[in-house]
């Protein structure tokens, strides 16, 4: 009876020992089903949505921006210079300028400058006039408001310079006009004229008369009468 209760006790031990050494089974893997389903196209629209976002957040701004900018320019100061007359007294050649702000709000520090040459008619397409400093006494020009101003060149016309005149040349004045608009914007203007060298070498054969003008002779260049 002892025998028999051994034998069972050690099948029992080595049933259990053989248990121990099984290895447990693996989880089943999980199927791309079920979460894996929805979070892939939630991502790619999340990612859509914020480029989507982010484009009109940009063209909104250009949108304002470009509003902004066409308000400015509907508002702001434009100046319009207009030639009155030219004089040549002894060595001094004048030019009398009729300046205008034509725009709806004011021209702030205006300031301008001049140069005078004698050049073909029509200007060398590679001239390129010299760009003098602005004067030191700038004013304001409220909208609608004219001011005339006088520049004297004192500039002696050479006998070469009267000789090029009188065949066919023409007597050049360039200027800039330089201010600064209601939104503190600098803006220029540029404007180029001249008169015909006969007409300049009559004015100077009598240049030693008082007061001697001549109204009405300008013409406006094909280039440099340009504005911002």
């Amino acid at each position: 009876m002892q025998i028999q209760f051994a034998a069972e006790k050690e099948r029992a031990v080595k049933k259990n020992s053989n248990r121990k050494n099984v290895n447990p089974p693996a989880p089943p893997p999980i199927e791309r089903g079920g979460l894996h389903r929805w979070i892939e196209p939630v991502a790619l629209f999340t990612l859509f949505l914020f480029l989507a976002t982010s484009w009109l957040v940009w063209e909104t701004r250009k949108l304002v921006h470009g509003e902004e900018e066409s308000s400015q320019r509907q508002l702001r100061a434009y100046l319009a210079p207009e030639p009155v007359n030219f004089g040549i007294f002894g060595d001094r050649v004048t030019i009398k300028l009729k300046l205008k702000n034509v725009g709806s709000t004011p021209a702030n520090r205006v300031a301008s400058t001049s140069t005078i040459a004698v050049l073909p008619r029509p200007l060398p397409a590679d001239y390129v006039f010299a760009h003098g400093s602005l004067d030191h006494s700038p004013f304001i020009l409220y909208p609608g408001q004219e001011r005339e101003t006088i520049t004297v060149h004192n500039v002696k016309l050479s006998p070469e310079e009267l000789s090029r005149l009188g065949n066919g040349e023409a007597l050049y004045f360039y200027g800039e006009i330089g201010y600064v608009d209601a939104f503190n914007k600098p803006q220029r203007t540029t404007y180029c004229i001249f008169v015909d060298g006969k007409v300049v070498v009559e004015t100077y054969a009598r240049r030693d008369q008082p007061e001697l003008t001549v109204p009405g002779s300008w013409l406006y260049a094909e280039r440099f009468n340009e504005g911002t």
